[in-house]
C-alpha cells in the first residue's frame, strides 16, 4: 500500500474565496522562533511543524512507520498543541503543551524534544483522582526564563509545574492562597531583577512569587483567565505576557477585549499589583468571531520603542506605548491574513511599520491563525502565506469514481475554511459550493457516482439551525460538479425547526444533518451492495425531531423533496405519492441522534445509538446505549449494553404438584 498526499497546496488550488476566509492550511494554535529568526515551530492539531527558514516553508518531522503490531517511538501523539516555547539558547529544544488527548489513559501533559522536533518525550503529567474519576490535565502554558534556560513553568490547571534542570524533573507549585476550586491556566517570568524571579499566574484569580515560586501572594484584583480550547476558542495560551525588560510589569487580555497592565515594581511584601485598564481595541467589521484567540504580546525593539500587541479574535492590533484610547490601535495584519489568529511570535529585532526610525532589518512576525502560519518581514505590512503546509480539519470525503480509466471526483468540509472540490483526483482543486466557512460532510454511494450530497448547516444564514442538504446530480452517468458556481445543485430543506420554551429565543433543529452527530458515527446513505441496484433517488436515512419524539425517515425521492412537511410522513414504505416513510416504531430515546444502516436496500438493518441531540456530546462511558432493528421486529432491540436475562417466576404448590399453567 503507498499513501500519497492528494490534497490542496497553494500550487494545486484555484479558490474563488480570498484568503482572509479559505487556506490550503488549517487552524493552529501556538508557535515558537529563535532569536535569530532562523528556526520556528507551530503546533496545532496535527503535532509541531517546523521551519528552518524563518517561516518561508514548513514541513513536518516524520518518522519512519513501525513494523506490524509496534508503535512509532518518540512521537507526540496528543492532537492539541497549545502553547511551545525554545529554548533561547538551543532552538532544538522545544517543549509543547497538550491536552485533550481522547484516548485512555490519557497521554496530555509536557513534552519535550532535544532534535529539533523530530523526537518527543513526555515528561510530565498532572493527575487528579476524585470520587474515583481521574482527570489527566491540559498542560496551557509554558515559560522559559529568558536568562536561565533550564528554569521553566507550566501551566496546568490544578497547579504550576517548574522544572530548574531544563525539562527533566519537575515539581507541582500550588500558588497561596487558594482553594480546592483554584485554578492556574497562565504563567510568566522574565529575567531576574536584584536576584528575584518573579512569576505569575492567572486563572482563577492572580498570584504573584517574588523567589520564583518558592512563596506566592494572591492578587484581590478582580482578574481571571480560563484554558485554550480545541474547537470555540476565547482565551489563547498567551492570553497573559510579561513585560520584555521590565518583569515587574504583566499584561492580561480577556475574553470581553478588555486589556489591563499589572505593575509590581518594588511593592512591600503583601500589597497587591497597581492594575491599569488600557483601552480596548476599536470595534471592527463583522465583528469578533468564535473561533479566534484572545492572546497578547508585548515588545520592545532594540532601539527600545515599546509596542503592545493583542488579537480580538477576528483580527491583531498594534499599539506604540501603553493605549489609552482606541484611537492608539491600527491593525497589524495587512487584511489579506486569514481571520481568527490564535499567536503571535516576534524575534527580538522585529520593529514594526508604525516605529520611528529605519532600521537595516525589521525582524520577522509569525501569525497563526485558522489559515496555518503567515509571515512578515517588513514590520507588518504585508504577509505570506507559509509554503508545505498540510493541516486542514478534513470531516470526511466524498468520492464519485468514473472508472478504472479516469480519476474520480473528490470532495470534502472542514472546520474554517469552507469546503474542497476536485474533478481529477486531487490533481486540481476548486472551493466547494457550498461556502459555510466551517463547512460540513459529503456523502456518496461510489455505485452512483452522478450523485453526492453535502450538509449545509449554514445555508439560510445564522439565525437557522441545520435547515437544509445540498443534493448534487449531474444529469448523465458521471459525477456531478460541486465546486463553486455549479450548476448541479439542489437545496432539499430539512423538517420545521423546534421552538424552544420562552424565554429561549432560538430554535433547535429538527433533524441530525450536521457533522456533530457524524463524529459520532450517523451515516445518512443507505450503500448500495453487490448483487442489486441502487436506489435511482438515492437511499437516505435522517433522524426527525418533535419536541417529544424522534422518528428514524427514510426517503427514496431526496430530489422530490421541497418543503419541510415532506418530512412528516406516517407511511412506512415507500409508495406512490410517499416522498418520505418511517422506519420501525418511534426511537427509543427521543433526544438522541446516531443512525447507520447495513445490508443494503432491500433488507437493511438499522443500527441507532444514543449521543444527546441538543448539545451533540457523547455520553459517559458505560452510560451509552446501542439498539439495532430491522423489518419484522415489533421493537428497537437493545444491544449495547445487553439486557439483563428476563427470569421467568412460577408459583409453586407442595412437594410434588403439578404446577399451574400460565
Amino acid at each position: 500500500m503507498r499513501i500519497e498526499q492528494v490534497g490542496p497546496t497553494l500550487n494545486n488550488a484555484s479558490l474563488s474565496l480570498d484568503n482572509t476566509l479559505q487556506s490550503v492550511a488549517g487552524k493552529e494554535l501556538s508557535a515558537a522562533i529563535s532569536a535569530d529568526g532562523t528556526r520556528a515551530y507551530f503546533g496545532g492539531h496535527s503535532g509541531v511543524w517546523r521551519s528552518d527558514d524563518g517561516g518561508v516553508s514548513w514541513f513536518h518531522p516524520e518518522l519512519p512507520q513501525p513494523a506490524p503490531g509496534q508503535v512509532v517511538a518518540g512521537a507526540l501523539v496528543v492532537p492539541n498543541v497549545y502553547d511551545l516555547a525554545i529554548d533561547p539558547i538551543n532552538s532544538d529544544i522545544v517543549f509543547a503543551a497538550t491536552g485533550h488527548d481522547a484516548r485512555s489513559p490519557e497521554k496530555s501533559g509536557v513534552y519535550r524534544s532535544v532534535d529539533g522536533a523530530q523526537s518527543w518525550t513526555l515528561v510530565r503529567q498532572v493527575v487528579r483522582t476524585a470520587n474515583n474519576v481521574t482527570t489527566v490535565f491540559q498542560v496551557n502554558q509554558i515559560a522559559i526564563a529568558p536568562d536561565e534556560p533550564n528554569v521553566i513553568f507550566a501551566a496546568a490547571g490544578a497547579c504550576i509545574l517548574r522544572s530548574q534542570d531544563g525539562g527533566t524533573a519537575w515539581t507541582e507549585l500550588t500558588p497561596t492562597p487558594s482553594t480546592s476550586s483554584d485554578q492556574f491556566w497562565h504563567v510568566v517570568t522574565g529575567t531576574r531583577f536584584f536576584g528575584e524571579r518573579w512569576v505569575y499566574v492567572v486563572g482563577s484569580g492572580v498570584w504573584f512569587s517574588r523567589d520564583g515560586g518558592d512563596t506566592w501572594q494572591k492578587d484581590p484584583v478582580g482578574l481571571a483567565l480560563g484554558p485554550a480550547t480545541a474547537i470555540f476558542v476565547c482565551e489563547a495560551a498567551r492570553s497573559l505576557a510579561v513585560h520584555p525588560t521590565d518583569p515587574h510589569s504583566v499584561f492580561v487580555t480577556q475574553p470581553d477585549f478588555t486589556v489591563f497592565v499589572g505593575n509590581y515594581f518594588e511593592l512591600p511584601v503583601g500589597l497587591p499589583g497597581r492594575w491599569t485598564q488600557l483601552a480596548s481595541t476599536p470595534v471592527i467589521p463583522n465583528g469578533p468571531t468564535d473561533s479566534g484567540s484572545n492572546f497578547i504580546v508585548p515588545h520592545v525593539t532594540p532601539d527600545k520603542q515599546f509596542f503592545l500587541i493583542v488579537s480580538d479574535r477576528r483580527t491583531v492590533h498594534i499599539a506604540h506605548n501603553l493605549p489609552f484610547s482606541a484611537s492608539a490601535w491600527h491593525r497589524l495584519e495587512d487584511g489579506h491574513c486569514h481571520v481568527d489568529p490564535h499567536a503571535l511570535v516576534l524575534t527580538p529585532d522585529f520593529h514594526p511599520k508604525i516605529a520611528s526610525g529605519s532600521p537595516h532589518t525589521r525582524g520577522r512576525a509569525i501569525l497563526i491563525n485558522d489559515g496555518g502560519a503567515f509571515l512578515s518581514t517588513n514590520g507588518g505590512d504585508s504577509w505570506t502565506h507559509g509554503k508545505g503546509i498540510e493541516t486542514l480539519s478534513i470531516i470526511n470525503l466524498a468520492v464519485n469514481p468514473v472508472g478504472a480509466n479516469g480519476p474520480p471526483t473528490l470532495c470534502f468540509g472542514g472546520g474554517d475554511n469552507s469546503g474542497f472540490s476536485s474533478s481529477d483526483g486531487g490533481a486540481h482543486w476548486k472551493t466547494q459550493d457550498y461556502e459555510g466557512g466551517d463547512n460540513d460532510c459529503a456523502f456518496s454511494d461510489p455505485v452512483q457516482p452522478s450523485r453526492a450530497i453535502v450538509f449545509a448547516p449554514r445555508s439560510e444564514g445564522p439565525n437557522n439551525v441545520f435547515r437544509q442538504i445540498f443534493l448534487y446530480t449531474s444529469g448523465g452517468s458521471g459525477p456531478p460538479n460541486l465546486a463553486a458556481g455549479t450548476g448541479d445543485r439542489r437545496a432539499i430543506p430539512g423538517p420545521v425547526d423546534i421552538p424552544r420554551m420562552p424565554p429561549a429565543n432560538t430554535k433547535l433543529a429538527a433533524w441530525n444533518a450536521v457533522s456533530s452527530f457524524f463524529n459520532f458515527g450517523y451515516r445518512p446513505v443507505i450503500l448500495t451492495v453487490p448483487g442489486e441496484k441502487p436506489i435511482p433517488d438515492g437511499d437516505t436515512i435522517i433522524v426527525r425531531f418533535t419536541a417529544t419524539a424522534a422518528f428514524l425517515m427514510r426517503t427514496w425521492k431526496l430530489s422530490q423533496i421541497s418543503k419541510a412537511s415532506d418530512w412528516e410522513s406516517t407511511a412506512t414504505a415507500d409508495g406512490p405519492g410517499v416522498k418520505s416513510f418511517q422506519v420501525g416504531p418511534p426511537l427509543p430515546v427521543f433526544d438522541a441522534a446516531i443512525v447507520q444502516a447495513s445490508g443494503g436496500h432491500r433488507s437493511p438493518v438499522f443500527y441507532f445509538g444514543d449521543v444527546v441531540h441538543g448539545n451533540g456530546k457523547s455520553l459517559p462511558e458505560g452510560q451509552m446505549f446501542l439498539w439495532k432493528w430491522t423489518e419484522g421486529m415489533p421493537a428497537w432491540q437493545q444491544i449495547v449494553p445487553p439486557p439483563p436475562p428476563v427470569i421467568l417466576a412460577a408459583s409453586f404448590g407442595p412437594p410434588g404438584a403439578v404446577p399451574e399453567a400460565p
